[in-house]
């Protein structure tokens, strides 16, 4: 049946995946440190890999390791955010070249390394976004036909047209300035959300056809970063694939924020038992690290306390622990010593202040690699109260 269908990775594509696995690989295992367990069955027919999603590096490990031992006949791809199909994406990344890529269109070169476009921008888009898909459609218009009165006086492009917002002068400016969909005059908001909904339901199809013919589909159905440490609600995404897939797998990711300098990536890729407890599976999944445990016993008490005194309550917490969880190799080994490292990291980061041979948390408890997320402390406790629970719903199932 599969004589004469087209490939899903063209014949030109496939150098240009490999080169792009190889840098992407390369890259992520010197800027961060990457630790996997488990594999994708060898001989599986059309299939969803889901992950949880926190930061930007989430996928790019894993799927830059998935395409360099994968299969071409029937391999692992990816959805990307549709913006990275339009003029000024890589402009807005190659700041110094913005003047040759700002009107170039890279979406094809995507789509040949097995990459397929799916909006995830369905409320909020950068102005430069807004005004391209209404320039696609009518042509340079003022802006102040396609939005609503207040947005351009608090964003300063009262005065421009939609073709304004890609010169020199607003560019980057344009690229960075979100409002909503609710801010575009009815006539373009009805406009763009027709577009919308056509477009996703074309990118949709795309996808399913691809598991048709036996690919495996890597998405984070949450869709958006957890800020708070909760994973969130599956989107459609999920229902709307899912009858297409005849294995469903996960890969569990962790972090090890509060050990080393260079962010500590773990995951883990197994097959999911049941589809209907998939997000219990998918939590209950996940490596406990040193960064977990620590957050859940400073959250839990108060007032100063010596590296001793963490080292201790680690060693406890290890052996309480239900034997269900997989817990980093490391951190099973010492726990005590783990827990020293992760205290003095803590301090080098001014969350911990220290005072002689005491520490206390401070007020300050931001994380480089967690932009957004106000209290990472409070955000891994959350994130192993869930894998708890998540092991405890998959027991319960």
């Amino acid at each position: 049946l599969a004589v004469g269908q087209r490939p899903l990775i063209p014949w030109w594509g496939v150098p240009l995946r490999l080169a792009s696995a190889v840098a992407v690989s390369a890259y992520v295992h010197a800027a961060y440190r990457i630790r996997s367990w488990g594999w994708l069955e060898a001989g599986r027919g059309p299939s969803l890999l889901i992950s949880n999603h926190q930061v930007e590096l989430d996928l790019m490990g894993p799927m830059a390791t998935l395409t360099l031992h994968g299969g071409w006949h029937k391999p692992v791809i990816t959805a990307s955010a549709k913006l990275m199909y339009e003029p000024g994406f890589m402009a807005v990344r190659i700041p110094w070249l913005w003047r040759v890529m700002k009107n170039v269109n890279f979406g094809w070169l995507f789509e040949g390394m097995g990459m397929l476009p799916l909006e995830n921008e369905l409320q909020s888009r950068s102005i430069a976004r807004w005004a391209w898909s209404a320039q696609r459609r009518h042509g340079v218009l003022p802006l102040a036909e396609l939005f609503k009165p207040g947005v351009l006086e608090k964003t300063g492009f009262g005065a421009c047209n939609t073709d304004d917002l890609f010169s020199g002068k607003h560019f980057k400016k344009a690229q960075d300035t979100y409002v909503r969909l609710s801010d575009l005059n009815v006539q373009y908001r009805k406009e763009a959300f027709d577009e919308m909904k056509a477009g996703v339901e074309a990118d949709l199809e795309r996808i399913e056809g691809a598991l048709k013919k036996g690919a495996t589909f890597y998405v984070t159905p949450e869709g958006e970063y957890t800020k708070t440490g909760a994973m969130l609600p599956f989107r459609g995404v999920w229902d709307r694939l899912l009858p297409y897939a005849d294995h469903v797998f996960a890969a569990a990711i962790s972090y090890d924020p509060f050990i080393g300098r260079r962010l500590s990536q773990l995951y883990r890729v197994l097959e999911v038992r049941g589809t209907q407890t998939a997000i219990a599976e998918l939590k209950a999944a996940r490596p406990v690290t040193t960064s977990a445990l620590v957050a859940e016993w400073l959250t839990s008490r108060s007032g100063s306390f010596t590296e001793d005194e963490v080292a201790s309550a680690m060693r406890a917490r290890v052996v309480s622990l239900p034997h269900d969880l997989f817990l980093d190799p490391e951190l099973a080994r010492d726990p005590g010593g783990m827990a020293r490292k992760a205290v003095r990291r803590l301090a080098q980061l001014g969350i911990l202040r220290r005072s002689g041979d005491r520490f206390e948390l401070s007020d300050r408890r931001t994380h480089p690699n967690f932009p957004g997320v106000e209290d990472i402390v409070v955000f891994q406790a959350r994130f192993f109260g869930e894998t708890l629970e998540g092991l405890q719903a998959r027991a319960s199932a």
